[in-house]
């Protein structure tokens, strides 16, 4: 769907499916292993845009009934389904058994917004030139936010929320 839609569309487009380990490799910074597990997608397809309107590309793709979200480096492809939907379903089953579970949601970029939205506590990590991502924070005014970037904001945020004055 993506690639005859690009084509439609007259953009040209670059996606895990079409990329070599190399390519996957120097674009994201993964090892040749990482690079081949990272290929063996089921439920997303990350792309790049080459060349072509941007706006046309994504309006064609939702018109198809596809979710299109914006990651750190690579626009992200699934059916009609988000991370949110992931969550629910997830939470849903855990709080059958536990109804007293509080869920937390970290991320750093509008493509992890349905995520941290349905969770009880939302953090934001900031993110590689010390902003937090402006969508996040526009719809979810109220989200906690990390001084720490990457992987020292996730560790912050947790040992964060594992002191009471903080959640």
């Amino acid at each position: 769907a993506l690639q005859e839609t690009a084509q439609a569309c007259d953009t040209v487009v670059q996606s895990f499916g079409t990329m070599t380990f190399q390519a996957i490799m120097s674009g994201t910074g993964l090892t040749l292993e990482q690079a081949i597990q990272a290929r063996q997608r089921e439920y997303d397809e990350p792309f790049f845009i080459d060349a072509g309107d941007e706006a046309t590309l994504l309006a064609a793709l939702r018109a198809r009934g596809l979710t299109v979200t914006k990651g750190d480096r690579f626009y992200h492809l699934t059916g009609g389904h988000d991370k949110g939907d992931a969550v629910n379903a997830l939470l849903g089953h855990y709080r059958r058994q536990q109804r007293s579970l509080i869920s937390i949601g970290l991320g750093n970029s509008a493509n992890d917004l349905p995520l941290v939205r349905h969770t009880d506590i939302a953090v934001l990590v900031r993110n590689p030139d010390g902003s937090w991502d402006a969508e996040v924070t526009a719809q979810l005014p109220s989200v906690k936010r990390t001084d720490g970037i990457g992987p020292a904001g996730w560790r912050e945020a947790i040992e964060n929320l594992l002191n009471p004055k903080w959640a």
